[in-house]
């Protein structure tokens, strides 16, 4: 509860104070006035009596009595109508206290409503400006991806064939090489004639190998 509300509800206590103070007077006058205007009565009853007894001062007396009776009954009469309106007044009052604590209650609550709805609107703003920004990201993405299209193929295709060459690489089957009866007569038949020639002369070795050469042929 705010200020406004406890110094409305401390206005509201003196005001229910003083409507119950009003309440009370106006009961209590509304009685003399009665008994006034009862005693009234009882004073123009003995008067008459008086009158009828020839006691003319002591009538008089009475009518006195009655008279003042009466004046302190219309007197009392007028006080309780003033306290019926001070009451009603102050009955008004509280009402319009009521209806401004409920308008004030009431801006309360619509100046909350609207600081968060100018929140919820800068939070959705920071959410649009955040969807932008990645929606300009992946169009950044994506024209870096056209512009590249090109580059990226030639790249595959460049891996694709190192992949086949290697596989069909791998698929060349790998042995020691066979000795024939063919290659084993060559070499021993190259192995005679450089025997021979270690004991010629320098000057015969190169029409040697010549010869040599075209026996292998």
């Amino acid at each position: 509860m705010g200020l406004f509300g406890k110094k409305a509800n401390k206005k509201f206590n003196e005001l229910d104070i003083a409507l119950l103070k009003l309440q009370n007077e106006c009961d209590r006058r509304n009685t003399q006035a009665e008994q006034a205007s009862a005693r009234a009565s009882e004073f123009h009853k003995k008067a008459i009596q008086s009158l009828k007894d020839h006691n003319t001062d002591l009538a008089k007396m009475y009518l006195c009595l009655e008279k003042e009776a009466k004046k302190y009954s219309s007197l009392l009469s007028v006080t309780c109508v003033e306290a019926a309106r001070q009451k009603r007044l102050l009955q008004e009052r509280v009402s319009q206290i009521s209806l401004v604590d409920a308008m004030k209650k009431t801006n309360e609550l619509l100046n909350k409503m609207q600081i968060d709805g100018e929140k919820l609107k800068e939070t959705m703003d920071e959410i649009q400006q955040h969807v932008a920004a990645d929606k300009a990201s992946i169009n950044e993405i994506d024209q870096i991806i056209s512009g590249n299209k090109d580059e990226v193929d030639n790249m595959m295709a460049e891996l694709m064939d190192e992949i086949t060459i290697e596989r069909d690489i791998n698929a060349i089957p790998s042995h020691d090489p066979v000795l024939t009866d063919t290659s084993v007569h060559h070499s021993a038949a190259i192995g005679t004639v450089r025997d021979k020639n270690e004991d010629r002369p320098d000057s015969v070795e190169i029409e040697e190998d010549r010869e040599v050469e075209v026996c292998v042929n």
